[in-house]
């Protein structure tokens, strides 16, 4: 289960916490690596937290590494002016 009252935050910023689709997606991944799976790939609609969801993730999961894909220059882009 996710542990809510860790959050991501940004130095200057708003604290942020997973939504309810996030919570329900990292809760996911959390069986996923119980049953020893070490990928998995995220699917839903534009807008909804995938990348903040990844990032909670990594955050409460603290991995050595970690490839994470996206599929246009101008979400990478947008995500690292925010």
């Amino acid at each position: 289960e996710v542990d809510s009252r860790k959050v991501f935050t940004y130095p200057l910023g708003p604290r942020l916490t997973p939504n309810s689709m996030q919570k329900s997606a990292m809760e996911e991944l959390a069986l996923l690596r119980e049953t020893g799976s070490q990928r998995a790939l995220a699917v839903a609609a534009t807008g909804t937290g995938k990348t903040f969801m990844a990032a909670f993730d990594v955050q409460q999961v603290k991995p050595k590494k970690m490839l994470f894909l996206v599929r246009r220059e101008m979400i990478l882009a947008k995500r690292f002016k925010q």
